[in-house]
């Protein structure tokens, strides 16, 4: 009957142990989100836009280390 609530407390950082007859069967948890989904949720946001300029060479370091191999 309170699923919606507890679902919420999960999503607000609470463990909630879920029992049978008193006896621990199950956990609700926040789900930790995936390296791509974090990167993909900045990119959204403009978190890389925001970000300073610089003037590295890095592309070219890069194509650089392929030739050698």
């Amino acid at each position: 009957m309170r699923t919606g609530a507890l679902v919420q407390e999960a999503a607000d950082g609470e463990v909630i142990i879920i029992e049978k007859r008193g006896v621990p069967v199950a956990e609700l948890r926040r789900r930790k989100p995936t390296a791509a989904e974090v990167f993909a949720e900045r990119e959204r946001t403009g978190f890389f836009k925001k970000m300073p300029k610089t003037e590295s060479f890095i592309d070219r370091f890069i194509s650089e280390d392929r030739d050698r191999s």
